[in-house]
């Protein structure tokens, strides 16, 4: 096995938020306050990417729980400990080490894990076109254009059911 994933520590907040600034643009990318936020109150939503043999972190996959069935601003914006269904964040990789089938081999894992050790029955993201169908590879289905304004560009909403 190349990668291994596995929760991420407050000493990984510099990395991640490097990955995070080279992955999305200005308007898009979580702000460094916002990954720690989700280290601290999310974990189980956290999981953290690394190679198996260095153990250097190479991406993340990142996400909140909300009681909402739907993908607003407002629940892409808090954390809902309760909440049932998941709303992914980010879905990275360093650039050095895109293109490889780290990301879909990474964000099944992550499926995997949460489905197994989380309440969570529910599964929601916002991705522009272009990664449809990297979504659907992994199991996503698509919904819809989304009213979620976020950056410049317009957003899909994908789902995924665990029920």
């Amino acid at each position: 096995k190349m990668t291994d994933l596995r929760s991420p520590t407050i000493e990984d907040l510099d990395v991640l938020y490097k990955i995070e600034i080279d992955s999305y643009p200005e308007d898009e990318a979580a702000t460094r306050e916002k990954l720690d936020f989700r280290i601290q109150n999310a974990n189980p939503y956290f999981l953290v990417c690394e190679k198996s043999d260095t153990k250097e972190v190479i991406g993340f996959t990142t996400g909140t729980a909300s009681t909402q069935s739907i993908l607003t601003h407002e629940s892409m914006s808090t954390h809902e400990a309760n909440g049932t269904t998941l709303n992914i964040h980010s879905v990275v990789i360093a650039e050095q080490y895109r293109r490889k089938g780290i990301a879909t081999k990474m964000l099944i894992e992550y499926l995997e894990t949460v489905k197994r050790t989380t309440n969570i029955e529910l599964v929601l993201l916002l991705c522009k076109t272009n990664l449809i169908p990297f979504y659907e590879k992994c199991g996503f289905t698509l919904v819809g254009k989304s009213d979620v304004v976020h950056g410049a560009e317009s957003w899909w909403e994908m789902k995924l059911s665990f029920k």
